[in-house]
């Protein structure tokens, strides 16, 4: 059995996301997970690996409105949770090509907090649109879709696999890391040892029910502080994630599990969750 200790919505792609005690869990993953998203003039979606200070850009959920805070910024930046009359653009996320909702006037609010050489803009996943995962990994029958996220609707992180991987490093006199490098969006306990969320497992709450379908393997942005947005280390975590690797047909940095939702409902931290 595993219990949920952390639960977190990152509204936005790759800006700060909010820790919460309880969340709906919808076909998608976590209400309003990734459902925004920074791109740049081409459309293409801008993350931690080209402007690593998004991770200081504070996201907050009112009843109605998206809200985005920066210190050097005198004001927020307010968007109305429901979706409003927009004109679409074609945006990519990886191989994915769709059409999203462009928010007038929030991209220049992002362009001078970031400082960025790029215009950037943000865009909101169109109603009615669906992007599906990829079936290479979803067993016979199953399909899910997801928003903005890189490709699957949830990632699962276990804090046993933290654990031995600030163990390891701190066994090569480098600095442990916090959960939070990762950006997971249901933490559990345990889930019956270190590295076992990149198995095939489903996990089952009261409600809930979840099943992890592909390891997640790790990019640059573990390496970015998400208080500061700043990089402490030149590479780890990333080589030490590599030397723990318990996968010896798929080499990598692994850390955590992509998972997709069998059953939706309110998922709660202190929940227990049944593995299977």
């Amino acid at each position: 059995m595993s219990t949920v200790t952390e639960l977190w919505v990152y509204p936005v792609k790759g800006l700060a996301g909010i820790s919460v005690q309880q969340a709906e869990l919808t076909p998608t993953g976590l209400q309003y997970d990734r459902h925004w998203m920074v791109v740049d003039e081409s459309g293409r979606f801008m993350t931690q690996r080209q402007l690593p200070q998004m991770a200081t850009i504070k996201t907050e959920l009112t009843a109605t409105e998206l809200v985005l805070s920066h210190p050097s910024q005198p004001e927020p930046l307010r968007l109305p949770l429901q979706p409003t009359s927009a004109t679409l653009t074609e945006v990519k996320v990886w191989q994915s090509k769709l059409p999203a909702a462009l928010l007038a006037g929030a991209g220049q609010w992002l362009t001078d907090t970031l400082q960025s050489r790029k215009t950037l803009q943000l865009v909101r996943f169109a109603e009615q649109q669906i992007r599906e995962v990829s079936g290479t990994h979803l067993h016979c029958g199953e399909r899910s879709h997801t928003h903005f996220a890189d490709g699957f609707p949830l990632l699962l992180c276990n804090q046993e696999t933290l654990t031995q991987l600030n163990d390891a490093l701190i066994a090569k006199q480098q600095q442990p890391v916090p959960m939070t490098r990762f950006r997971g969006n249901i933490i559990v306990d345990q889930c019956g040892g270190s590295m076992q969320e990149l198995n095939d497992m489903q996990l089952g709450g009261e409600q809930v029910q979840i099943a992890t379908r592909k390891p997640c393997e790790r990019c640059p942005v573990t390496r970015v502080d998400q208080l500061t947005g700043e990089r402490p280390h030149a590479k780890e975590p990333l080589p030490t994630l590599v030397e723990i690797n318990p996968l010896t047909n798929q080499p990598g940095a692994f850390f955590g599990g992509n998972a997709i939702v069998l059953q939706t409902g309110t998922i709660r931290v202190g929940e227990t969750l049944v593995c299977s």
